[in-house]
């Protein structure tokens, strides 16, 4: 048994035996199914076989062109369609060619008696010029040196609209069949396109009958007219009848599959005729099946001939299944009507052009489809368990672990399995009270999941571990999977080897997976596919991890599909709030996951729930699901509804008919008046009819808006689609201001009894208000149309008046210019309270053009001192020194060297006054003022970062080097961010004595990373030396990282771990450089060490080592006070001078608050020295100094005879400050160090030379004057 299930899951599905059994256990009980296969597959081909099913090596082909034959296809690959009693049908199977050629079927091998089809011209191809057809036939054993002799040489011209001949041509003893196919003499080859339809080899048993003959023999099955003329007089809303609706349906089925098409099907197989049999005396099934949407591909008499053969199969196997009427005891729904809905939702999703019309799964594998019956057994299956095993197995598995070895949520999980266990409180597998109930349009988003098929257990077990099996469920995604890269599963699979299954890396590598993801427990083998359960290890990007997402929760019977948002893949699902045993008041809820751009932005490519705005007519379709929704909460009324609908769909009540469509479609709206279907065809009855008035769309639009309130996506585009191409102004402005009124109020919906969509509402309302259509008017103080009142293209018409008041409607001006430029004085009269009021003549409603007075606060902006210049938003911002002349911050970011006044405001611009005049006092704080670490101001530097978020926000990496923190910085949104860096480029050199690090909001904190410096004399460096790294805290704290003395051209900080969750994303205010000052320079804590004979280490880790670092952390002296005279001793790496020492109390409690010290001090640690020096501090929180006028030698200090607030005390921090020499030759840099040296060896050259030139002159003068003596 085991073999059998192994050998089947590796196959992929695609081939097994008739029948195999598939095990599975129910409470303990073990319970065998058969999985299927296709009843109506594999019959006997020597009986019958259709021409398109032969071997390539019976078939030949010769043409005078260089097109192919093809295989149940058109020539060119378009669906086979011929002309019939002059309508075109289509075939699923036949041949298509292009005229010139002719096509050859070897026939030694079989016995057939007859070749029939059906035969002509592709309809499509109106250009064809005109083809004759002939059949010969050959008892030769060699098909090129045939002799061939006339079966049949048509007379026929054939042409795109030629009737095709249906043939029955005996071909019994014959070895070759040779069919040609020429154009017309002296006319053009083009276009004659010859389709074969049906074209099959048969025993005489076996009949080819003609569609009269069919309809005879078949007479429960009418064409498409006879349902027609049953519900032709079918008009007002007591027509409507059970039997009606049945007729309907029935015309539909007949034109979505083809007549033709369905009676060969049944004709061909009994399984095909027991399933039409029930199929058309079923009215519930042919409800559901007519019911359940469109196709998602495929949507033609191929598509429907697919969908019939699927259900036809699922029914011949689980035919007793739909006869169960018991009635489901928690969900009290008749588990016939659950299983037919199963098999139909199973038969419309599953019709591919694959072997089994499966569909491949998220991955894509060859040669691995879905299977429509494990799909069926699987959830049949789950839908019976609960979760009693698993709850069992669960519990074992967490008491194995020994009990000092158990997290606190283990030992949680552990109490409340074994309280479940001993209640027998047990949970379903499957949400029932979704499930059950689901229409047949949201059961197919369960069953076209993207897992496959061996997954289905899979995810639906983990689904529910997540919670512990506590009865909630995981929605998936980020629940399980990191955001990594699109292809992080393929270098997985290549790192261990996994595509080679047999490989001894790969075996080990899979067990590992095993024992961690339970893979073998549901049948997922080792064989070389990718599986879900690699990219949970490795993690996938959007679209891999909301897949993830919609399998999971479908495997669990909610559906969902993968949506799209710019530049991301998001996924839809609906649910109840609580799905666990309680159906009460639960009520369905459509919700977006690893959602990124809101549901404004979500569309989707395939078609929605009831047929609901493809993306090709209207993008940002998924914001139609919502309505779909409530129109299906009543899915009785909703099928009633949609009959009078599909009336018109299907052409019984004529397209011109206008009056009769408006009863009809009224009929529709009285009965479900959230049928969106019915609406916008009532839309085009208005817009078609001659006799509507203006007045009559007003109050159409009206009644749309009332009974559509809570869907504005929808009415919104109702409303464009009314207002379209109408040219009365007065209609298309008084409509819009109805319509900004229903968005206003649905920007406050909330949910209530009967509605639970209301932040999607809120979030519609909000988003379509910024496109506002009721804007009559626009007005700006900028731009090129600056104090001009522009009126909106929409409602500009030559015969319009307009009116507008510049005093609040007190007294109007009238003019037909639709560019109103107004002058000085009127631009003086303009008013921030009143407006612009602006009208048409002939409408009473006036719409306001508000005009904003900008607001100023003081506290907008800050005098900036150590930049010189003032922070803050400067759009639109100018600044002056006399209130005169004005500057734009944007042309001139004004930096001072000292003290100066400036006045700064908001310059008009769009429809913004300008605001009221601020006054500021800019200074700049000179280097020497700095107590300690200077500031270096932000034009000594440029700089870089990763990247950036400039789309959604304006988060530039400019800000990072602005010297602003009010101007934010963050990594770009939709970035995977795997290398996060900063690096900044000074000017010249630098001694960098600490960076400081501006946090921007706490979910993207840099938490850890690495600090590289470079002192290349180039733009950009290319060689980086690690400085050091940093680990801070996750908080909004100011964070630091400290240098020692160094010269540095250029400066790196690397990002590793943020507080974001998988840290992916960073951001920043700022970051601020600080340079060393020589005369209070910081020593940093790796050159003391730090000691003291009180600590509390017990209770609390308030080491004294923790005042040495930058950490939420405190020290804290023992809290029995058993320690009566506690000190802190630090010990520094050499002598130093040391200027002062600073002390920053614990910043959480008013606790251990140091007020009095003393300082000692020593060279050796043996022999201190008291400063005498008065040291009284403030009984606070604020950071507190011993400062040093004269700097003391020391290589030891002790801080003693402590006096504090409480007895207590405490330190968040200490630190220490030396003076450092001014640099000289004995400290100088390398790069000193060489230009003295060349100095010097100049310098020493240049006295020898000058002692030899004065050497020479001596011996020259001593011999000049021994020479004179001479004379």
């Amino acid at each position: 048994m085991k073999k059998l299930i192994k050998n089947f899951l590796i196959l992929g599905l695609t081939a097994f035996p008739a029948t195999i059994v598939m095990s599975t256990k129910i409470n303990d009980k073990l319970i065998q199914r058969d999985i299927f296969e296709d009843v109506t597959k594999n019959k006997n081909t020597e009986e019958k076989n259709y021409a398109s099913n032969f071997p390539e090596n019976e078939i030949i082909y010769q043409a005078s062109h260089n097109g192919a034959y093809f295989r149940d296809k058109q020539y060119r690959g378009g669906i086979l369609s011929l002309k019939i009693d002059n309508k075109t049908e289509t075939f699923s199977k036949g041949i298509g060619v292009h005229a010139g050629c002719t096509i050859t079927f070897d026939l030694r091998k079989h016995s057939y008696d007859k070749f029939s089809t059906y035969y002509g011209m592709d309809p499509s191809q109106n250009g064809s010029t005109g083809a004759k057809i002939s059949f010969y036939t050959s008892n030769s054993d060699d098909v090129n040196h045939a002799t061939w002799d006339v079966l049949e040489e048509d007379p026929q011209e054939y042409f795109y609209t030629t009737n095709a001949r249906k043939v029955s041509l005996n071909v019994q003893n014959k070895k070759f069949l040779r069919i040609t196919i020429n154009s017309l003499p002296g006319k053009s080859n083009s276009y004659n396109h010859i389709n074969f339809a049906q074209a099959m080899f048969h025993k005489n048993s076996v009949s080819f009958s003609s569609l009269d003959e069919l309809k005879t023999k078949y007479s429960f099955i009418k064409d498409a007219n006879f349902y027609a003329t049953s519900l032709i007089n079918v008009q007002n809303a007591v027509d409507y009848s059970a039997i009606h609706a049945n007729n309907l349906y029935k015309k539909m089925f007949i034109e979505n599959i083809g007549l033709k098409n369905l009676l060969d099907l049944i004709d061909s197989n009994s399984a095909y005729l027991e399933a039409a049999q029930w199929l058309f005396n079923d009215n519930e099934a042919m409800e559901l099946l007519m019911t359940g949407g469109n196709l998602d591909n495929n949507d033609n008499n191929i598509g429907w001939m697919r969908v019939f053969e699927n259900l036809a199969n699922l029914f011949f196997h689980y035919k007793t299944d739909l006869s169960n009427n018991t009635l489901d005891p928690d969900t009290n729904v008749r588990l016939g009507l659950i299983y037919k809905k199963m098999l139909i939702s199973l038969a419309l999703t599953h019709i591919n052009d694959t072997p089994n019309y499966g569909f491949r799964d998220f991955w894509g594998s060859p040669n691995s489809f879905s299977d429509k019956y494990y799909r069926y057994e699987t959830f049949k299956t789950l839908r019976l368990e609960n979760d009693e095993q698993d709850q069992k197995e669960y519990l074992a598995e967490l008491k194995a672990i020994p009990e000092a070895q158990r997290k606190d949520w283990q030992k949680a999980h552990i109490r409340r399995l074994e309280e479940q266990i001993a209640a027998n409180a047990w949970h379903w597998k499957i949400n029932k009270a979704v499930f059950d109930n689901l229409p047949v349009e949201y059961m197919r988003w369960v069953f076209n999941g993207f897992y496959s098929d061996s997954e289905i257990k899979w995810f639906n077990y983990f689904a529910r571990r997540k919670h512990g099996f506590n009865g909630q469920i995981s929605i998936g995604g980020y629940d399980f999977m990191p955001y990594t890269q699109a292809d992080a599963h393929t270098k997985f699979y290549k790192e261990f080897n996994l595509f080679t299954p047999t490989d001894p890396k790969a075996i080990a590598k899979f067990a590992e997976m095993d024992a961690k993801y339970k893979l073998t427990k549901f049948g997922i083998p080792n064989d070389g596919k990718y599986r879900f359960w690699a990219a949970v290890e490795v993690g996938q990007v959007c679209g891999g991890i909301s897949k993830h997402g919609v399998s999971m929760l479908a495997s669990t019977g909610h559906p969902a599909t993968v949506i799209g948002q710019p530049g991301h893949g998001a996924y839809l699902n609906y649910s109840f709030n609580n799905w666990n045993n309680d159906t009460n008041g639960k009520k369905a809820i459509w919700r977006i996951d690893n959602n990124v751009g809101g549901w404004m932005v979500a569309e989707k490519g395939e078609r929605m729930p009831l047929n609901w705005v493809r993306k090709n007519i209207n993008g940002n379709n998924v914001n139609y699901v919502t309505l779909s929704a409530r129109a299906t909460e009543n899915i009785d009324s909703y099928i009633k509804s949609q009959f009078w609908v599909e009336l018109i769909n299907r052409g019984i009540v004529e397209d011109s008919n206008l009056n009769k469509k408006e009863i009809v479609l009224e009929n529709a709206l009285q009965l479900n008046k959230y049928n969106y279907n019915a609406w916008t065809k009532l839309v085009d009855v208005y817009k078609a009819s001659t006799t509507k008035s203006v007045e009559n769309k007003k109050q159409l639009a009206k009644r749309i808006l009332e009974d559509l309130r809570n869907f504005p996506f929808v009415y919104n585009d109702l409303i464009k689609k009314l207002l379209n191409g109408e040219t009365d102004s007065s209609l298309k402005f008084d409509v819009n201001v109805e319509l900004k009124k229903t968005l206003e109020l649905d920007r406050s919906a909330q949910n209530h009894d009967t509605f639970y969509h209301a932040h999607i509402t809120r979030e519609q309302a909000s988003g379509l208000l910024n496109e506002d259509r009721s804007q009559l008017a626009a007005f700006s103080f900028s731009g090129p149309n600056a104090n001009k009142i522009m009126i909106n293209e929409m409602y500009k018409n030559s015969s319009n008046t307009y009116r507008y008041s510049l005093d609040g409607g007190n007294s109007f001006t009238q003019t037909q210019d639709s560019e109103i430029l107004l002058n000085e004085k009127e631009i003086q009269k303009v008013c921030t309270v009143c407006g612009i009021i602006v009208g048409i003549m002939g409408s009473s409603q006036n719409f306001k053009v508000v005009i904003n007075k900008q607001i100023l606060s003081q506290d907008d902006y800050f005098a900036n001192n150590d930049e010189g210049k003032l922070s803050g938003n400067k759009e639109h911002l100018v600044w002056s020194y006399d209130k005169k002349n004005w500057t734009r911050f944007s042309d001139d970011d004004l930096r001072v060297t000292k003290e100066t006044n400036i006045f700064i405001k908001k310059e008009s611009y769009d429809n913004n006054a300008e605001s009221d005049i601020l006054e500021y006092t800019l200074n700049k704080i000179a280097d020497a003022n700095y107590p300690e670490d200077i500031y270096l101001t932000s034009d000594n530097y440029t700089g870089k970062a990763s990247n950036d978020e400039t789309k959604a926000k304006n988060l530039s990496m400019k800000h990072l080097f602005d010297g602003d923190y009010t101007t934010p910085w963050h990594t770009n949104y939709n970035d995977a961010n795997n290398d996060k860096y900063i690096i900044w480029n000074f000017k010249k050199p630098i001694d960098i004595s600490k960076l400081e690090y501006i946090p921007y909001k706490i979910e993207h904190i840099i938490l850890e990373g690495k600090i590289y410096a470079s002192n290349e004399e180039t733009e950009e460096a290319t060689e980086w030396k690690e400085v050091g790294s940093f680990n801070w805290d996750n908080n909004l704290g100011f964070k630091y990282f400290y240098f020692d003395k160094n010269e540095t051209r250029h400066l790196k900080l690397t990002i590793t771990r943020t507080s974001n969750g998988n840290s992916r994303h960073a951001s920043a205010r700022g970051f601020n450089i600080w340079t060393r000052n020589l005369n209070n320079n910081r020593v940093l804590s790796e050159k003391i060490k730090i000691s003291t004979n009180s600590e509390e280490i017990v209770k609390e880790n308030n080491s004294i080592n923790n005042a040495l670092n930058d950490l939420n952390t405190i020290w804290h002296t023992k809290w029995d006070k058993s320690i009566t005279d506690p000190y802190v001793l630090f010990e520094l790496d050499s002598i130093k001078k040391i200027t002062k020492i600073k002390y920053i109390p614990r910043q959480d409690v008013t606790s251990g608050y140091i007020t009095k010290v003393k300082v000692f001090v020593s060279n050796d640690g043996i022999n201190f020295k008291e400063i005498e020096k008065e040291i009284t501090w403030e009984n606070n929180k604020s950071a507190k100094e011993i400062v040093f006028d004269t700097p003391i030698e020391a290589k030891f200090i002790k801080l003693a005879n402590l006096e504090t607030n409480d007895g207590h005390a405490a330190a968040k921090k200490f630190e220490i400050f030396e003076k450092l020499e001014t640099p000289n030759s004995s400290n100088l840099n390398a790069q000193d160090n060489k230009k003295l040296i060349m100095l010097t060896i100049g310098g020493v050259i240049a006295l020898v030379v000058f002692t030899l030139v004065i050497a020479l002159w001596v011996v020259f003068a001593n011999k000049k004057k021994a020479l004179k003596a001479k004379k």
